[in-house]
């Protein structure tokens, strides 16, 4: 609970977001620094671009596509 840029996300085993792509930009780096190999993230709408994807889901929600990454 609480702003995402505060929080300790290391011991993080999944992450769901739903932010526009400027602020999913900006916590890129973060997540680079903070999870751990394996950790999953769910990217509702907007991408990481850096990142490979594991799955994109078409049927998200009315603004776009689920994004799956499994973080390296």
């Amino acid at each position: 609970e609480g702003n995402v840029f505060d929080q300790n996300l290391s011991n993080a085993s999944a992450i769901t977001v739903y932010l526009l792509q400027e602020t999913n930009d900006l916590l890129y780096e973060k997540l680079v620094r903070e999870l751990k190999s394996g950790t999953r993230v769910l990217s509702a709408a907007f991408q990481f671009p850096k990142q490979k994807k594991v799955k994109v889901d078409e049927r998200g929600p009315v603004y776009g596509p689920l994004h799956c990454y499994e973080w390296e």
